[in-house]
């Protein structure tokens, strides 16, 4: 007899998943760096990936998904995403950005 519920995925993401944090992380980025505020910067990079994919859903729980999978609190090395053509994309492993809005200059 099958398990009741959803079948499970076994750890499997879709293929579209990177791509589309990808996106997202730069989107943020570069929302934070205009001195934008989290959750504006957190639609922002929604709207980004609405329009770069939009086949591909995204949510706000899953943007706050995406930031706590590749930027984790505590953690002073992250993920950084920067778009270099518009087909092309660097992904390094570097500090984690100070994009606090209301810091002391």
């Amino acid at each position: 007899m099958a398990r009741p519920g959803r079948p499970s995925k076994e750890g499997k993401k879709d293929s579209t998943a990177l791509l589309r944090a990808m996106i997202a992380l730069c989107a943020y980025d570069q929302a934070r760096q205009a001195r934008t505020k989290y959750d504006p910067a957190v639609e922002s990079a929604i709207e980004a990936v609405r329009h770069a994919l939009p086949e591909v859903a995204m949510s706000n729980s899953e943007m706050k998904r995406v930031l706590a999978a590749f930027r984790p609190r505590g953690h002073d090395e992250v993920l950084l995403v920067e778009r270099t053509d518009p087909g092309s994309w660097t992904l390094k492993v570097g500090p984690r950005p100070n994009d606090r809005v209301n810091r002391r200059d």
